[in-house]
């Protein structure tokens, strides 16, 4: 009996939800202290809150990235008191979206590379047809909001959360690195010096 039950707590992981969790609640308020640049906050362009759910979902099990999605926006705003409340809901969707198509993609296996881009872009559209059917929850219209909130983190997220996804699975044996060209090798380098000559 107690075997199972050690079993059961081992595969829910719970000391690595707590982790991840607090990881997503402490990561917004360290880069919210980051001054804005052309009046956008930092928190806009970089969007910390996806960082610990993405690295939950590539070295953990998936809920544990699902429940740091579904629950880091509440938590965050009951002690920070930010985001906005309206966004508190956006925003979960959102996070629940890419953690889900960050697992699927997995699942695929699919490149790191194009699985954050490709998440990012599915939680964006899932925020955007919420506020089609609750428009209160942001002072922009669905298209606007879709538009700007991918704009102010097009350039920044996609390589730094892309390179974060990269980095954190580096030294598992499931992901390779990127693709790229290969290293020449000593015997290359020597034909290649005797064929100069």
């Amino acid at each position: 009996m107690d075997t199972l039950v050690t079993r059961r707590l081992q595969t829910l992981q719970i000391p690595h939800t707590l982790m991840i969790l607090a990881a997503t609640m402490m990561l917004p308020v360290l880069f919210h202290l980051i001054p804005p640049v052309s009046d956008v906050p930092m928190g806009a362009r970089l969007l910390p809150l996806f960082y610990a759910p993405l690295i939950a979902v590539l070295l953990f099990r998936p809920h544990v990235g699902l429940i740091a999605a579904a629950l880091a926006p509440m938590l965050n705003y009951l002690l920070t008191g930010r985001p906005e409340f309206g966004l508190v809901t956006l925003l979960s969707l959102e996070l629940v979206t890419f953690a889900l198509v960050s697992v699927l993609a997995l699942r695929l296996r699919l490149s790191i590379w194009l699985m954050v881009p490709v998440a990012l872009v599915a939680a964006k559209s899932a925020s955007f047809v919420l506020l089609h059917l609750m428009p209160q929850l942001s002072a922009l219209p669905p298209a606007a909001y879709w538009q700007v909130t991918l704009v102010n983190a097009s350039r920044p997220l996609g390589a730094s959360l892309s390179d974060v996804a990269w980095r954190a699975t580096a030294r598992t044996k499931r992901f390779s690195p990127p693709p790229g060209p290969p290293a020449p090798s000593a015997r290359a380098s020597v034909e290649v010096s005797a064929t100069a000559g």
